[in-house]
């Protein structure tokens, strides 16, 4: 009884000393009365009994899982094998990585509507003005691939109360040119306003031809796309053989009242001026 007694303590501390947390008894984690009363008995029926064979089973709450065997013999000897099994489980984790769906489509052109304001404009002829012939025209693209445009047209003529409205049709992948002189006449200054309810692009082109037939010089000029009441211009200058001109236009249906800050490059603001004027509706100045 002594030996055996001495052989499970043995196998106690064997269980212990391979897994960390142990349960006695079909018992998982908790140690009872009942797991006590259960270990008792297995002593008991290991020394009374001539034949039988008792098995106690230590679990650990790991991988590694130790068995503890005791069994009896008729010459009242015990024999005590502990077998320790480490298991080693190996899990394989595929990582899917995020997937990007690319879809080939072309580039569309913008389609919302235009309007392209050109404030300075001059159909001047050189018979008139002693100096040269202006011819002025409004470039505008179309660069839909489908669909042809509607223009609409709006000069505002200097002195001129109401606007003259022209419209035009542009086709699809074109470019209209339209003469200015040809629409308002000549000797005119003339701001114009260039809408449509599609995106079209326009430019304003002016020529100088002197009197004997000459090109003297040309400008092309880029609109801007919508009114503003604040506008700077850095550049400038009033040299003897140099004419510059401020162009304002007021497209509203109210009088505009403007005020213009000359400011000249100069070490103080002494030389600086201020100009105030009124634009009436529907109408432009320079």
């Amino acid at each position: 009884m002594r030996k055996i007694t001495a052989r499970l303590l043995f196998l106690v501390v064997l269980i212990v000393a391979l897994s960390g947390v142990v349960t006695l008894g079909v018992i998982q984690g908790v140690h009872t009365p009942q797991a006590q009363a259960a270990g008792a008995q297995v002593r008991q029926a290991a020394v009374n009994t001539d034949t039988p064979t008792v098995t106690a089973t230590a679990t650990a709450t790991n991988t590694n899982t130790a068995t503890a065997t005791v069994t009896s013999t008729p010459a009242n000897t015990a024999t005590v094998t502990a077998t320790a099994t480490a298991t080693a489980t190996t899990s394989a984790t595929t990582t899917v990585l995020p997937t990007a769906t690319v879809t080939a489509t072309s580039t569309p052109l913008p389609g919302g509507p235009t309007s392209d304001y050109f404030a300075e404009g001059y159909t001047g002829l050189a018979a008139t003005n002693g100096t040269a012939t202006f011819t002025e025209v409004l470039n505008i693209l179309n660069p839909n691939l489908t669909n042809a445009a509607t223009v609409t047209l709006t000069y505002y003529i200097q002195g001129v109360a109401a606007p003259v409205t022209v419209t035009r049709t542009v086709n699809a992948k074109s470019t209209l040119r339209e003469s200015v002189n040809t629409d308002v006449g000549n000797d005119k200054i003339v701001a114009a306003v260039v809408s449509s309810n599609q995106r079209v692009y326009a430019t304003r082109t002016i020529t100088r031809i002197s009197p004997t037939g000459q090109r003297l010089d040309g400008s092309t000029t880029l609109p801007v796309t919508a009114p503003s009441t604040s506008w700077g211009f850095p550049e400038g200058y009033t040299g003897v053989t140099f004419q510059e001109y401020l162009t304002v236009l007021n497209p509203t249906g109210t009088q505009a009242n403007v005020h213009i800050l000359l400011a000249p490059q100069a070490a103080t603001d002494a030389g600086a001026r201020t100009l105030n004027f009124t634009v009436g509706a529907l109408s432009r100045v320079t």
